[in-house]
C-alpha cells in the first residue's frame, strides 16, 4: 500500500514491477505503464528501508509482490489487500485512492511542473491533471477559511 500511495503507480502497474526494476542505488521504481514505457516514479526516502528488507527478505522473487507459487500478485488480489486493511481502519479506500492521493499531494507540494507531472504518473494528456490540481485548490481554499 505504501508503494502505491509514494509512487502512484496504477494497480496493474505495481503488479508488474519486477525486483529488478526497483534502482536501490538512486531511490526509484520503473514500472510500465498503459501510455508510457518504464517511467521513473521517485519514492519518498522513508520508504526504502521497508522496501530494502523487503527485497532482502525475499532473495528468489522475480517479482516485488509475489504469491507463494512464485506469480505476481493479481490486480484482483492486490484490491483485496486494500479493502481488508480499509475496513480494519474503519476507512472507505481502494488501490487507486492512493494514487488519487499521490498525484494531488504532488500537485499541491512537488513544485514540479506539470509535464513533470505527467511524466511521472504515466497520463498521456496534461489536461487529465486538472482534477487533481482543482482537488488541491480546493483543499487549500477550505483551508484558508478554516483559519479565518
Amino acid at each position: 500500500m505504501r508503494l502505491l500511495f509514494y509512487t502512484g503507480v496504477r494497480v496493474s502497474e505495481l503488479c508488474r514491477i519486477e525486483v529488478a526494476d526497483v534502482d536501490l542505488e538512486n531511490s526509484k521504481v520503473s514500472s510500465t505503464g498503459q501510455r508510457v514505457e518504464g517511467p521513473l516514479r521517485p519514492v519518498r526516502q522513508e520508504f526504502w528501508h521497508g522496501l530494502r528488507t523487503h527485497i532482502a527478505a525475499h532473495p528468489n522473487n522475480r517479482w516485488l509482490f509475489q504469491t507463494r507459487r512464485n506469480t505476481r500478485y493479481s490486480t484482483r488480489r492486490v484490491q483485496q489487500i486494500v479493502k481488508k486493511y480499509a475496513l480494519a481502519a474503519g476507512v472507505t479506500a481502494t488501490p487507486h485512492s492512493f494514487r488519487h492521493q499521490c498525484i494531488t499531494w504532488l500537485t499541491r507540494h512537488s513544485g514540479l511542473a506539470d509535464a513533470e507531472l505527467q511524466l511521472i504518473t504515466g497520463h498521456a494528456r496534461r489536461e487529465t491533471l486538472a482534477v487533481y490540481q482543482h482537488v488541491a485548490l480546493d483543499a487549500e481554499l477550505e483551508g484558508s477559511t478554516r483559519r479565518r
